[in-house]
């Protein structure tokens, strides 16, 4: 019977979220009144709140979050841990029509301590979700012709979150910024995908930042 109810919890929220998103996709074609503009773009925002929780719940951290959201082009709720302070993102692009979860990898500096284990269970599950290395790491053009050979046309995950990370390391000391992880779906993209494909993606960022969280508290 729980479970029972939990199915339907969660296909009434699939629902609701789908009527939702495409009533604030018609924004971009209809003549609009702003006071409904306004009702529509809210009813999508609570939406994107209530997906993001149900990620957030479905994986049952051990951690306590904050909701919150930024205002742009496009909806973006936000799920703060309160243990690691670590923001993790819902995103609609009213641009391109894509979904999103974000995250920014805090504690960079950290990533020497990581496991093998951690590491290959991770970038093992990038390839199967595809979820991407967004770079944040800029280099001058001394530094890349320094390393001309390491700044080729290189698309894994792996070797340009590494390559970065060694390279910020020896021309600085440190790492300031390396980059966020991204899971996208296009708007095609089955309701049913997302809601399956999402809490897993979530627990993976989570995990890796955890990660990096834990192996700075052990050397403090």
């Amino acid at each position: 019977m729980i479970q029972s109810i939990a199915m339907h919890g969660k296909t009434t929220l699939m629902n609701r979220f789908r009527e939702n998103i495409n009533q604030y996709i018609s924004l971009d074609n209809l003549d609009i009144p702003e006071d409904d503009s306004y009702q529509i773009w809210k009813k999508a925002n609570s939406s994107m709140y209530e997906v993001l929780q149900f990620f957030v719940e479905a994986n049952h951290f051990k951690d306590d979050f904050e909701y919150f959201h930024h205002v742009g082009y496009g909806l973006h709720v936000l799920a703060e841990s309160k243990k690691t302070k670590v923001q993790y993102s819902f995103l609609f692009d009213r641009l391109t029509y894509d979904f999103s979860i974000e995250c920014y990898i805090h504690n960079a500096n950290s990533i020497k301590n990581l496991s093998d284990k951690f590491l290959t269970d991770f970038f093992t599950a990038s390839e199967e979700y595809k979820f991407e290395f967004v770079e944040k790491s800029f280099f001058g053009k001394e530094v890349k012709a320094k390393y001309a050979d390491l700044f080729m046309t290189f698309k894994g995950n792996i070797f340009r979150m590494m390559r970065n990370y060694f390279i910020g390391t020896s021309e600085n000391g440190k790492v300031d910024e390396l980059g966020n992880w991204e899971k996208s779906w296009s708007i095609d993209t089955p309701i049913e995908t997302i809601f399956s494909e999402g809490p897993i993606v979530l627990k993976w960022f989570y995990k890796f930042n955890y990660q990096l969280w834990k192996a700075k508290k052990k050397l403090q």
